[in-house]
């Protein structure tokens, strides 16, 4: 039976809007629901908002809904030595897509096949994965950084259009078949995107690009979401980044992603107040989403967890002033929103016990995911401080704890940031939810009500009911 689905209002979270009682039947599911009101569904809170256990500077309160992350360094995978960066992807074709710069790939080292850029992509599970290198340097010499050694056996099939450090990927993203990249480029100095239609073997440039000098917007990564930007909040594609020369704040940015290569059409976020955001077109208007005082470098990558229903930020901290952190450290936050409000999972100066060494952010790789986003996987890399050297792509296993109150969804369900509860639930059961309901025309009478979420039966044979307790006028 195909997937249902249900559409769950986001106002400004997860919520329903009603205008007068009904029942209905919508593609399978049951609908019963009494409310003149907008809801907002809290089926993530519980706990207390405390500073987080351990490290009393973290730059925000503790999460009331992740209780704590655990990291897996005894059994983390290191390959593709000499190659550093590493952001990733999901592809319509069901694999990985990822980017390195200054180095092989997986197929050469540091300095055999070089390439300043490349592409690649990896298949499989964590226990079990093959890689295949996409773009960079071929044993003719061709995408090749000069003085790179070659080898039939690292040759890539495309070769890369960016030699001898004139641009690094800062993020990658796949949006409805097409690849995006923020380039990092140099001489002039530069932010620009790319994108390949043919899965990384060629990129075009946009013709025009954001300059990097003082006060500039400087984008540096995706908001991630699910398989092919499936799964998204809305219509736009959000790029988070920072203010050339200020490595306190991070801002957010969106832009239709029907037409994302119109300049004219980005806008950033200007609200101070998450629960009520506002965008303009004029980057001078930009208010930061993220603030970490600590001094945090280059802003981090961001993801979303559909099951949990929450936006994971991840972030390295203790900037030596010129944007350059230390891998161990690091944080990790959360929100019902990629403008928050912010929440801290994990803040720590000595992730991984990785010394001195300069940190290249961390990205979690939706595809591998667990299906109740309690399990995680995050690829991360970094320099060299003379005894711990990070310059390869690292992959870390990573367990969510979540808080005693925060209920997640059946197995088999998600949902989207836009509020689609959809999905195959594996097994019948029942799930239900703390709702505050706030009258749309009295905003200061709210109400405390419950939603319950019922699997009547498993695939194939099922039906989702949902159905809201009354409202009262």
């Amino acid at each position: 039976m195909a997937s249902k689905h249900l559409r769950v209002k986001k106002v400004p979270m997860s919520g329903i809007s009603f205008r007068k009682r009904s029942k209905m039947r919508l593609n399978g599911l049951l609908l019963m629901m009494e409310v003149v009101a907008f809801v907002t569904i809290g089926c993530c809170g519980g706990g207390t908002n405390v500073s987080p256990p351990g490290h009393p500077n973290a730059p925000y309160p503790a999460s009331s809904t992740i209780a704590s992350i655990s990291w897996d360094f005894a059994n983390m995978i290191t390959t593709a030595t000499g190659s550093d960066l590493w952001p990733v992807t999901w592809g319509p074709d069901n694999n990985i897509y990822t980017s390195w710069g200054d180095g092989g790939g997986f197929g050469g080292t540091n300095t055999l096949c070089r390439a300043n850029l490349g592409f690649a992509n990896i298949s499989g599970t964590p226990t079990s994965y093959t890689t295949s290198d996409i773009y960079g340097c071929m044993s003719n010499g061709s995408g090749c950084d000069t003085g790179a050694t070659h080898d039939a056996a690292c040759n890539t099939p495309y070769a890369s259009a960016y030699v001898n450090g004139v641009a690094y990927s800062e993020d990658i993203i796949y949006v409805d078949n097409t690849l995006y990249t923020i380039l990092n480029m140099y001489s002039p100095d530069q932010q620009k995107i790319a994108y390949s239609t043919n899965g990384g073997r060629t990129f075009t440039e946009f013709g025009w690009s954001w300059a990097r000098s003082n006060g500039s917007w400087v984008p540096s990564g995706f908001v991630q979401f699910g398989q092919n930007y499936s799964g998204a909040r809305d219509t736009y594609l959000y790029v988070i980044g920072f203010k050339w020369n200020d490595f306190d704040d991070t801002f957010l940015a969106r832009v239709p992603k029907a037409s994302v290569s119109t300049q004219a059409n980005w806008q950033w976020y200007t609200s101070t107040d998450p629960n009520h955001p506002a965008w303009s077109s004029t980057w001078a208007d930009a208010n930061p989403i993220f603030t970490d005082s600590a001094n945090h470098g280059y802003a981090g990558h961001m993801v979303y967890l559909p099951t949990i229903g929450r936006y994971v930020f991840t972030q390295n901290h203790g900037s030596d002033g010129s944007g350059n952190t230390m891998v161990q450290k690091f944080g990790v936050f959360d929100a019902p929103e990629p403008w928050g409000p912010w929440t801290t999972v994990y803040f720590s100066d000595s992730w991984g016990n990785f010394g001195t060494s300069v940190g290249l952010w961390g990205s979690f790789i939706q595809k591998w995911m667990s299906a109740d986003n309690k399990t995680l996987y995050m690829t991360f890399s970094g320099g060299s401080d003379g005894s711990i050297d990070l310059d390869a792509l690292h992959i870390v296993k990573a367990t969510l704890t979540l808080t005693s109150g925060t209920q997640t969804l059946p197995v088999g369900l998600t949902l989207s940031s836009s509020g689609l509860i959809g999905g195959t639930p594996s097994l019948a059961g029942a799930t239900g939810f703390t709702a505050v309901a706030t009258e749309s025309l009295n905003p200061a009478q709210t109400d405390n009500q419950a939603l319950s979420l019922t699997i009547v039966a498993a695939n194939p044979a099922h039906s989702v009911a949902a159905v809201l307790s009354d409202f009262q006028d």
